[in-house]
């Protein structure tokens, strides 16, 4: 069955919202909370009971209450099943309103849709707040728990605004226990964060695992606004009141959640951070709850992904971690990824745009916001919980915990607007890391692959801090180079079955064209490049280790159990005299 959800003629429109009214008024669905009726800013929606979520292919609403509730045992498991929906414009392919519990999205095809905080499948909603009993401000839960999204293809949908997140798969506050497995989700794109996934809110216990997320795009020219994780963002909402224990602003969180055994390739933040995964705000009002107990914080854990080829505008093309306290990322190959620097996050303060700043582009951290700082520097019980060893750069930064990962060949570039008096045209372009003179003739200039040693740039901390040592905590791990990091890291060569590095879109018919390309919008406010890049094809390209892997056998011992205690194919680790480090454990 073919769903075509095209809004033609529009009268179905009317039938639609008419349909809706009825419904509500009946008592036969309900609406969240802070659902209000209508657009205030929007009169031509004025009465319309769901204003962002008419004109999906399938809309779900449920009941708080009652016998025929979702979550009511005798009613679990309702499923949406083998069906092709298409060709929605507004609502997006498939929305899950609220109170859908124990609901299956399964065997579909959602292609070519869009919608307001969503494209493929939407899970919540992004904006939502009401009232407690108490006159308290909260962000709606949509009590959406349960929901199993698995083996889905969702591939070139789109977001039209920088409200929600995820421009494929969408997952709002209030979807805990949420599992999303063995999904194909190709060419979605988003203007806010999270062009394949994107998990905004507090949804606690959620599971994300054995995708292909693969050639995803988030971009955005609205000036101050930066799209994050291109292929997944995991992120809490902002706070809405002073928290009573401390009196600072901060946000609910994420919830616990687990990122395990993806395939993560060639995605691209066009604008911001984290061009694989980006990790923000996981962490807030509960470290302030439970000041002394670090263990009932929410933590994120990052396994055994591939994290490859992914782009990001700004830095960290493979993962970009800010404001979240208890990041692990174990086990995982993150390698030939580029940060572009062609944000406006990338240029220095001023009139000028015409040299940005090369950043990190394997794994970067960012400088704590201020209401985080001013939690984990100004009370005791919070300080006195972390690791005495790290104290002070928790207290400073995300300092997520690397361990058992590749990291290699994460290239740095910067973007340069320059006259090369030899001709007669204005260059601009792309330029490695390691250039020294942008003018043309300097062999440092050149892109090459394998990538010069001195145009990667694997780890580093953002926002003016410079740290020194171990400021990464990485421990086991295959690095490009080891200088400054724990002894226990190791260089080499991964021997990748076949990788490879973005080139240009065209660089297969013209090979010379070995970087990536841009477009320069000069008359736009904002951000005004975008990147392209290729080839945007799996054929032919495998990142598991090859026989002769400096990875082979030279990671630290994994608990016998848990998701740790297998590889991203399932298979056990160890198979030799030790556990290989990254994603793969070599058979």
């Amino acid at each position: 069955v073919t769903l075509n959800a095209r809004q033609v003629p529009t009268e179905k429109i009317q039938a639609w919202r008419q349909k809706a009214q009825l419904l509500v008024a009946a008592g036969l669905i309900d609406r969240l909370p802070g659902q209000n009726l209508g657009v205030p800013t929007f009169p031509a929606l004025a009465e319309v009971v769901f204003p962002t979520e008419e004109g999906a292919g399938i809309f779900v609403a449920g009941k708080a209450t009652g016998p025929f509730r979702f979550g009511r045992l005798a009613n679990r498991g309702a499923r949406i099943d083998g069906l092709t929906i298409l060709g929605a414009s507004t609502g997006g392919g498939i929305v899950a309103n609220g109170y859908n519990q124990f609901m299956s999205i399964s065997n579909n095809r959602l292609t070519a849709n869009a919608g307001f905080y969503g494209g493929g499948i939407r899970i919540g909603h992004p904006l939502l707040t009401s009232v407690t009993e108490d006159g308290d401000p909260i962000h709606d839960d949509a009590v959406n728990d349960n929901i199993r999204i698995h083996h889905n293809q969702i591939i070139q949908n789109g977001a039209i605004n920088n409200l929600g997140a995820g421009g494929g798969i969408s997952l709002h506050t209030g979807a805990d226990a949420y599992r999303v497995t063995d999904n194909w989700i190709c060419g979605n794109f988003s203007q806010g964060d999270g062009a394949g996934i994107g998990h905004l809110g507090l949804s606690r216990g959620g599971l994300i695992e054995n995708n292909h997320i693969i050639f995803n795009e988030n971009f955005s020219q609205t000036p101050g606004s930066a799209p994050a994780g291109g292929g997944i963002f995991v992120g809490g909402k902002p706070g809405l009141a002073p928290e009573e224990e401390t009196g600072l602003v901060l946000s609910p969180g994420t919830g616990n959640v687990t990122i395990d055994a993806n395939i993560i390739r060639g995605n691209l933040a066009g604008a911001g951070d984290g061009g694989g995964i980006r990790v923000s705000q996981a962490n807030g009002i509960e470290v302030a709850n439970n000041q002394g107990n670090r263990g009932r914080w929410y933590r994120v854990n990052i396994f055994n992904n591939m994290l490859t080829n992914n782009v990001a505008g700004v830095a960290g093309g493979g993962i970009s971690v800010g404001d979240s306290l208890v990041v692990n990322i174990r086990n995982n190959t993150v390698a030939n990824n580029d940060s572009t620097s062609t944000g406006s996050q990338a240029f220095p303060p001023g009139p000028t745009n015409n040299l940005s700043v090369p950043l990190p582009a394997g794994i970067v951290s960012r400088v704590h916001s201020t209401a985080l700082s001013d939690l984990v520097n100004n009370f005791g019980d919070v300080a006195d919980s972390l690791p005495a060893g790290r104290r002070t750069q928790w207290q400073t930064f995300s300092d997520a915990l690397i361990r058992n990962d590749i990291v290699h060949s994460n290239r740095s570039f910067f973007w340069s607007n320059f006259d090369d008096p030899n001709t007669p045209e204005i260059e601009s372009g792309l330029l490695p890391l390691g250039c020294t003179d942008v003018t043309g003739g300097d062999p440092s200039c050149v892109v090459q692959n394998p990538p010069a040693a001195a145009n990667i740039l694997d780890f580093g901390v953002l926002d003016g801090i410079t740290l020194t040592g171990d400021s990464q905590n990485v421990r086991f791990s295959l690095l490009t180079d080891t200088t400054g990091t724990h002894v226990s890291n190791i260089s080499g060569d991964p021997a990748f079955a076949s990788g490879y590095w973005n080139t240009a879109r065209d660089a297969i018919n013209i090979p010379e064209f070995k970087t990536l390309q841009t477009a320069g919008a000069f008359d736009e406010g904002g951000n005004f490049l975008q990147v392209q890049f290729g080839p945007l094809s799996l054929i032919g390209f495998d990142y598991h280790l090859l026989g002769g892997s400096a990875a082979i056998d030279g990671g630290a011992g994994v608990p016998a159990t848990g998701r740790l205690s297998v590889d991203i194919d399932d298979e056990p680790r160890p198979q030799g005299a030790g556990v290989d480090i990254g994603a793969d454990e070599a058979q």
